[in-house]
């Protein structure tokens, strides 16, 4: 008899051992879960947390940005020949240029683009006097800012080398076009504070001509208080799709320094992205939408989606949407054909040596 009731006391300790062990796994599980970003679909831009997740996690928030090129609305001298921008401008609502990303930009929490023309109504202003040969002034009328808006992009840079094309006044007149039309701009001396969901970002739109431009820019990396610091810069070597050893130094030297993300702009063609100390760099976005003519069809909207719980980033989630630069005249599209696709990441990774 006591046998009996000795196997089965050693039977429910069993039991109960295996109830333990599996009640710490369902805890392991909860913590996995906790850690990790939700799946993401990028066609879509959405997040598409389970139940068990939007439970256990009350405080998270997921903050998308995107980043676009060299966006050139306008034509040469501002003209409106023959399947110039500017003439296509006159013809169609600002809503068309964008229109194949912009839900894609509506649906993220900042989109960001070079802007790399003047928006002026005043045809007595002159071009400027360059000392470079072949040399480039581009134009289009005030209204036009208005596209950036209707595509759903928040903020422009203003840092690039045409944005003298027509002087100070031409400048000023773009800032004007700008704001009138809503889209936020920064420049070196304007750099840009957001705090969205909790999260303070810092973002600094500057040139980067030679190495002694670092190190204002690291002066800024300093004081800048921010839980994330992106550095969106013009240039390198334009229509190499291999980055330059003194922006490579450059960007590094930037990541070392605190910046989180560092994003260049002005090769008017691809350069691949580098994880490097901690920093996300990608060393050219291309060209967007360009007015300067047909260039390489090969684009990217880069997104970086954080995952902040309580105010603290827990993760990051990067991602490279492969973009026609004219699925029509000057319209951008997300690429569909999985060949020129993966043809596009598989650069964008540095596995092959054009995007194309």
């Amino acid at each position: 008899m006591k046998l009996r009731y000795l196997i089965i006391e050693l039977l429910l300790i069993i039991l109960a051992g295996i109830f333990i062990y599996i009640f710490s796994l369902n805890l392991m599980i909860v913590d996995e879960i906790t850690l990790s970003p939700t799946s993401y679909d990028i066609q879509t831009n959405s997040y598409q947390p389970e139940t068990t997740q939007t439970d256990l996690l009350t405080n998270v928030n997921y903050i998308t940005l995107s980043f676009v090129g060299d966006c050139m609305l306008a034509s040469m001298y501002g003209s409106e020949g023959f399947q110039t921008f500017n003439k296509l401008a006159n013809e169609v609502p600002p809503e068309y240029f964008f229109a194949n990303v912009a839900e894609l930009f509506a649906s993220d929490d900042l989109t960001i683009a070079n802007c790399e023309n003047i928006f002026t109504d005043n045809n007595e202003l002159l071009p400027i006097i360059k000392d470079h040969d072949p040399a480039y002034w581009y134009k289009s009328k005030s209204a036009n800012a208005e596209i950036f808006k209707k595509g759903n992009i928040d903020v422009v840079s203003l840092a690039n080398n045409h944005i003298y094309d027509y002087g100070s006044e031409g400048r000023s007149d773009t800032i004007t076009a700008l704001e009138n039309a809503g889209v936020i701009w920064g420049d070196s001396n304007r750099p840009l504070y957001f705090e969205i969901k909790g999260l303070k970002i810092a973002l600094l739109c500057t040139t980067i001509n030679t190495i002694g431009y670092v190190a204002p820019i690291i002066d800024w990396l300093n004081d800048a208080e921010a839980d994330y610091k992106i550095i969106y810069y013009h240039g390198g070597i334009e229509m190499m799709h291999e980055p330059d050893p003194k922006h490579i130094n450059a960007a590094r030297a930037l990541a070392d320094n605190g910046a989180d993300l560092v994003i260049g702009h002005h090769p008017h063609v691809l350069q691949p992205v580098e994880n490097y100390n901690g920093a996300t760099i990608i060393y050219s976005l291309g060209n967007f939408i360009f007015g300067g003519g047909r260039p390489e069809n090969r684009s990217i909207i880069f997104q970086v989606t954080l995952c902040v719980v309580d105010g603290e980033i827990l993760s990051k989630e990067n991602k490279i949407i492969p973009v026609y630069c004219y699925a029509e005249d000057y319209q951008p599209a997300i690429i569909e054909d999985e060949t020129h696709k993966q043809k596009v990441i598989d650069f964008m990774r540095g596995l092959t040596e054009k995007p194309i």
